[in-house]
């Protein structure tokens, strides 16, 4: 059991080391659009109509689409011939895209009813920007087919537990935007049309890289439409309550999005902003772990090893925990100068820095919870289970929804923020007791109690210090302001690992294992 809970970590740090590639990259992206559209109605314009395809992407394809396939593809894998289960992944790629490409066509022809619903106040309060906004949501829905499709091919080569190409696509689509808004975007008089095109031209991308792995692993693209595999419509039937519970969580965004573009100009990038800083810590580990994570539980689920099964989510929280919760720390430490190291170029002025600080601040206190039920989720998903999800979902998405009216009245963005961070807790706890009385799988708060106190102390610690020695350094021109920070961070990374190796943490030993192994070029 150990050794399955070492595979897991390992092709967990190979995954984070490909999604720090694509991370960093998404970093250079946001700051070259940061330098391009500022914190302006024309940025908000932008990142309204990109958040709604690619919310309904996540919910249909990486949320319920990956949830339902990997479970039963893996299942298929284990008790059927090769020749079979590949038919079957074939036939599911050619049904769901053909659902895709209606789906994309659709929502564009509904953009201007969608907008209407999100960013209702732009309509008098910017008209240019509101008709702005629609063409850019019908031009970029299209989009939701290129990247779920892409999605699909994910879902598959992890079923064949190859998981590093799959998690370093999101990086060509980095690439693909910077290049459009570097060659075109600057010389536009419209660059967030360029920015579009750049969007639909990597999400093609990040699909085709994957069709010559797929290749190699013995999958055949021949045409194979048929709605009579009852493996497919299996899928498709477990996708339904799995729409509804991932879209539960991502309707807490679109939600977000509309309440922030009534805060007032800017709070839409400013919640966006915010945002990308805390998914480079969230999606590098915990993302990463939990796609990784989803076939090894299945494998427990359809083995009937209850025990192996409790052993890897144990494992799996024990890991959240450990690189989560100091993230979380260093950025409530270091919030302002991440921001204003970050993005601070071009029209994201010193006045866009304030704007984001409070939602990074906010963002950040949820990292730990979500982190946890997306760990729990996976559980889940392994169980075949959609509705407890769903449930969970609705949950957070009903006290959010209260927290966030609440708050943004004397907090603006912030207090959305902050109630995107309030319903983690109401996730987790929902999930964690639907995987009792359902499954009876039990969350290990009794063994993971101890170790996430001390945890937090060492957190706490390593946040002051590395707070203390920010302040402490000088600062003036960016490149100076950005070294200081780097030695803040990287004091704050050396003293939390030798405390964490000190107190014999583990995942210290483990991880400390690896880089050893990679040093000596093993």
């Amino acid at each position: 059991m150990r050794e399955n809970g070492n595979r897991i970590l390992r092709h967990t740090t190979n995954v984070a080391a490909m999604t720090l590639v694509s991370r960093l990259l998404g970093y250079v992206r946001d700051r070259v659009l940061a330098g391009l559209l500022g914190t302006s109605y024309w940025a908000d314009a932008f990142y309204i109509a990109f958040r709604i395809p690619n919310t309904f992407r996540r919910f249909v394809a990486e949320g319920a689409m990956t949830a339902a396939l990997v479970p039963v593809l893996s299942e298929s894998f284990e008790a059927d011939d090769k020749e079979r289960s590949w038919l079957f992944a074939r036939r599911f790629l050619y049904v769901f895209g053909v659902f895709l490409v209606i789906f994309g066509l659709v929502g564009s022809l509904a953009a201007p009813v969608i907008v209407k619903l999100m960013a209702w106040e732009l309509a008098q309060k910017a008209p240019q920007v509101y008709v702005l906004t629609r063409h850019l949501t019908a031009l970029l829905f299209p989009y939701i087919t290129l990247i779920s499709l892409s999605a699909v091919a994910m879902g598959i080569l992890n079923c064949r537990d190859v998981f590093a190409l799959p998690a370093l696509t999101p990086a060509f689509l980095n690439v693909t935007i910077v290049v459009f808004a570097i060659v075109w975007g600057y010389h536009s008089n419209n660059p967030t049309e360029v920015l579009a095109y750049g969007v639909l031209t990597g999400g093609l991308i990040q699909f085709v890289v994957q069709i010559p792995l797929l290749k190699k692993e013995g999958m055949s693209f021949r045409p194979a439409f048929t709605l009579r595999d009852e493996r497919v419509m299996r899928v498709f039937k477990l996708m339904v309550p799995g729409i509804l519970g991932a879209g539960a969580g991502q309707l807490t965004i679109l939600v977000g999005t509309a309440l922030a573009h009534m805060v007032g100009e800017g709070a839409v990038s400013a919640l966006y902003y915010a945002n990308r800083v805390t998914e480079l810590a969230f999606g590098l580990f915990a993302v990463s772990l939990s796609t990784v994570i989803l076939p090894s539980l299945s494998r427990q689920v359809a083995d009937g090893d209850k025990p192996g099964l409790e052993s890897i989510l144990s494992r799996g929280l024990s890991g959240v925990i450990f690189v989560i919760l100091p993230a979380s720390a260093g950025i409530l430490a270091l919030s302002g100068p991440i921001v204003n190291v970050l993005f601070r170029t071009g029209r994201f002025s010193s006045e866009s820095v304030a704007l984001t600080v409070g939602p990074l601040i906010a963002y950040a206190l949820g990292m730990v919870p979500w982190a946890a039920a997306l760990i729990l989720v996976r559980v889940c998903h392994a169980h075949q289970d959609m509705t407890t999800p769903l449930w969970a979902g609705m949950a957070s998405l009903v006290v959010f929804t209260a927290s966030a009216l609440y708050l943004m009245g004397p907090a603006g963005a912030t207090g959305i923020a902050l109630a995107s961070s309030i319903s983690a807790l109401v996730n987790g706890a929902w999930l964690a007791v639907g995987l009792r009385r359902k499954h009876g799988v039990r969350v290990p708060l009794g063994a993971l109690s101890p170790v996430a106190f001390r945890i937090l102390l060492l957190s706490v610690g390593m946040g002051f210090i590395a707070w203390w020695l920010e302040q402490s350094l000088p600062h003036g021109r960016m490149f100076i302001n950005a070294f200081s920070l780097f030695v803040a961070i990287g004091a704050g990374v050396v003293i939390y690992a030798m405390g964490a190796w000190i107190l014999r943490f583990p995942e210290a030993r483990f991880f400390g294992d690896i880089l050893m192994k990679r040093l000596r070029g093993r």
